[in-house]
C-alpha cells in the first residue's frame, strides 16, 4: 500500500531513516519567533543563553512605544516566555518583541490576530 523509503548508490538499495537531532546551541545566544504566530490568546518565545545573565524582555508596537517589559536572572539554557494578548493595550497587529542581554540583543516581529 506504501511505498518504503529507499536510496540508491552504485546500484546498491540503501535504507534511509529520518531522524532529528537537536542543534547544539548551549553556548550561543539565540532568539527563536514566536509560535503560534500569528496568534490569539497565548503565544511562547524561547530563547537560549550562553551563560547565566540578566535579561531584558519588551514588547513594542510598530512606534517603538514600550507596550509590556520585564526582567530577570535565566541560568544557561533553554528558556520560554508566555505572553497573554490581554496584557497588550493593542487588539490586533504587527508588535515587536526583544530580548536584550549585557551582550546581546534581538528584535523580532509577531502579530496579534485577535
Amino acid at each position: 500500500r506504501y511505498m518504503s523509503p529507499e536510496a540508491y548508490m552504485d546500484k546498491e538499495i540503501l535504507q534511509l531513516n529520518l531522524s532529528f537531532l537537536e542543534e547544539n546551541a548551549s553556548n550561543e545566544f539565540i532568539v527563536h519567533q514566536n509560535t503560534p504566530n500569528p496568534f490569539k490568546g497565548l503565544t511562547e518565545i524561547g530563547f537560549n543563553l550562553p551563560e547565566k545573565e540578566e535579561v531584558e524582555f519588551k514588547i513594542l508596537d510598530i512606534n517603538g512605544k514600550v507596550l509590556n517589559e520585564s526582567k530577570g536572572i535565566y541560568s544557561k539554557g533553554k528558556h520560554k516566555i508566555t505572553v497573554n494578548a490581554q496584557i497588550l493595550s493593542l487588539s490586533k497587529g504587527l508588535l515587536y518583541y526583544q530580548i536584550k542581554t549585557k551582550n546581546h540583543i534581538k528584535t523580532k516581529k509577531m502579530v496579534i490576530i485577535e
